[in-house]
């Protein structure tokens, strides 16, 4: 599908998740009042057109002024299937160390620090793994509005899965009850502020990462022992760094596009640079280089 034309394309679920996502900002700023965005998900590795919108929430695009976004997911201790963490990893630095380069460049980024929503990442404690806790939670809070259903924010409930789900709009009570559930995790430990670890991320903290996850991966199931012997753990670290930092390069380009994108397709205005602004076409090449990242994966 591409950005922007979920709905026709049969994305129903994440055409709800991104004018969702957009109403919520759209409301909060009519009544300025502050809202909370809750996604509550066991995997966490979005696909190109929720990275657009997240990226629209803090790029200055939408008005998102009065928005909190809290993501909470499991972590590569509590998952059953840490694969995603190992990719998504990439992306979240690719989202929050630009969200950090506008907070703390304000000159730079004068529309986006009036508009955009703060953004927290959590992830479960890694103490609670011991007792076999695995967080398998599919929940979207939108501001006053609430999805429950079957698919995660991931790129495999994108390409892969039949998913349903439940729309509630003006869900007020329950939205009140969740939110103060997502405050309990927080007060309590449950889950961890990881936000600042993604704030700036080199190449060098990544493979050290990997090397971390795949030394973990060795003991906690036997059979990859076997699997990633001799030079085959360096050949596959090797392919993971090459697709992550493709992950990471290609999401930071869908969150920027929109500095030079205008609505109408045309070209946008030049950069600081004097290069010439991106066009809406662009955009959807950059989402089909992600998908394109994610099928080998």
């Amino acid at each position: 599908s591409k950005i922007g034309s979920e709905s026709s394309h049969g994305k129903y679920y994440h055409s709800l998740w991104v004018k969702g996502l957009e109403n919520a900002c759209a409301v909060s700023a009519k009544s300025k009042q502050r809202t909370r965005v809750v996604l509550h998900s066991a995997y966490v590795f979005f696909s190109s057109n929720l990275v657009n919108a997240i990226g629209s929430m803090i790029n200055g695009r939408w008005n998102c002024k009065n928005v909190d976004i809290v993501i909470l997911t499991n972590a590569i201790e509590t998952t059953d299937l840490f694969a995603i963490n190992i990719f998504a990893r990439y992306q979240l630095n690719g989202i929050l160390s630009y969200n950090f380069m506008i907070e703390k460049q304000k000159n730079s980024f004068v529309t986006a620090n009036q508009n955009k929503a703060t953004i927290k990442y959590y992830e479960y404690n890694v103490q609670n793994a011991a007792s076999g806790h695995s967080l398998h939670t599919k929940v979207s809070v939108l501001g006053d509005d609430v999805i429950v259903g079957s698919a995660n924010a991931d790129v495999r409930s994108y390409f892969m899965d039949t998913n349903n789900g439940v729309y509630i709009r003006n869900a007020k009570s329950m939205v009140r009850d969740y939110n103060q559930y997502i405050d309990s995790l927080i007060a309590k430990g449950e889950v961890v502020d990881k936000t600042a670890s993604f704030n700036y991320v080199d190449t060098s903290a990544f493979q050290k990462e990997n090397d971390r996850i795949a030394e973990y991966a060795i003991k906690k199931w036997p059979s990859a022992a076997k699997a990633l012997a001799g030079d085959r753990k360096a050949k596959l670290l090797a392919k993971v760094q090459k697709w992550g930092m493709g992950i990471r390069q290609t999401t930071e380009n869908i969150i920027k596009a929109h500095e030079g994108i205008r609505e109408n397709g045309h070209l946008g205005e030049s950069d600081s640079n004097g290069a010439p602004g991106l066009r809406a076409e662009d955009l959807d090449e950059m989402a089909n280089q992600f998908d394109k990242m994610w099928k080998p994966i």
